[in-house]
């Protein structure tokens, strides 16, 4: 997902506690994590074995660090790239889904809610109405 910067304001939208959401603070293998995360096809064990580290104390010190876990930091990067994709392109829900999820349409469509308050569809109609005004 090149397209996603990792920021301060992804991060902190994905902490749980905002107490240390600066890049620079965090631990330089999470900062790296961060980066391969973005690749889709990057398992959370093949990151930890590249950041030399077991796959328990990766997930720990990731959720330490960034504040959710790295399984829910890549969720939370799909929605965001998703919402991207809804918002700035007229790609077909079901299209949107299989460039950023690959799991059903129901799963998306209820993570996707919960993360933004509305559907995929709501938040599109949104969108065009922005447009004609």
């Amino acid at each position: 997902m090149p397209g996603l910067p990792i920021t301060r304001t992804f991060v902190a939208s994905a902490r749980v506690s905002e107490s240390a959401c600066d890049l620079p603070t965090l631990d330089l293998r999470i900062q790296r994590a961060l980066t391969l995360l973005q690749s889709q096809t990057a398992q959370i064990d093949e990151i930890a074995l590249n950041l030399n580290l077991s796959d328990s104390r990766f997930r720990h010190l990731f959720k330490k660090e960034v504040g959710v876990s790295p399984t829910r930091y890549r969720r939370l990067m799909q929605l965001e790239k998703a919402k991207d994709l809804l918002t700035g392109s007229f790609l077909r829900v079901k299209e949107v889904v299989g460039l950023v999820d690959g799991r059903d349409l129901s799963h998306f469509v209820r993570d996707f809610k919960k993360r933004y308050g509305k559907t995929p569809s709501q938040a599109r109609k949104k969108l065009r109405g922005n447009l004609i005004v």
